[in-house]
């Protein structure tokens, strides 16, 4: 998982970004000897220390099991990616006071052959309709209904059934944030108040 050029094509080289400008980051699991696999990022927060605690000063970007609960109050939100096992996603830049930014991501990997569950999803919010949607899957918007509420694992019937999944976290990275020398498009410091409806 790394922050990319904005066409996704490769590493961007500087982690410097103006307020208000947009982040390009892609996640990808390796496709190896073992079944193909599905990503899903859990939650993505922002904070303002590399090592998470609960004294640091945090804000959500991605949570509830895939809810882009920033794109409420920005232009964040996951993008179209032409492979299961990869996630593209934009992130309107911001800053902390007299802070670094470090966003942190929680993956999971899934057997794209497991049953539909509310927390292995990938759901924009709308600012038009004030609706969830599922990326590139309106058939899948049920699966966002949980995203102002809680998300939870649907409990299954069936005996026997076992579906991969791999979890992991990551530090995706450090951002310096510069000043827009236009003075447009600036960003404030985020509110942990988002929008409810």
């Amino acid at each position: 998982m790394a922050i990319v050029k904005d066409d996704f094509s490769g590493p961007r080289v500087s982690s410097t970004f103006f307020l208000g400008s947009l982040i390009f980051i892609k996640a990808m699991v390796a496709q190896q000897s073992h079944m193909p696999l599905e990503l899903f990022l859990e939650e993505c927060v922002a904070a303002n220390s590399a090592n998470l605690s609960a004294s640091n000063q945090t804000y959500p970007i991605i949570s509830n099991y895939g809810c882009f609960v920033d794109g409420q109050v920005s232009s964040s939100k996951f993008l179209h990616s032409a492979n299961l096992w990869e996630l593209h996603l934009q992130v309107q830049a911001f800053k902390f006071t007299d802070a670094d930014v470090y966003i942190h991501c929680g993956l999971v990997a899934w057997d794209p052959q497991g049953p539909n569950d509310p927390t292995k999803k990938v759901c924009n919010f709308n600012q038009d309709t004030k609706r969830w949607e599922y990326l590139d899957m309106s058939s899948q918007n049920s699966l966002c209904s949980c995203c102002n509420t809680n998300c939870q694992q649907r409990k299954r019937r069936e005996a026997g059934n076992v579906f991969t999944q791999l979890i992991c976290s990551k530090l995706v990275a450090i951002l310096s944030l510069a000043c827009t020398p236009w003075g447009l498009g600036y960003r404030s410091t985020p509110s942990t108040n988002l929008p409810t409806n």
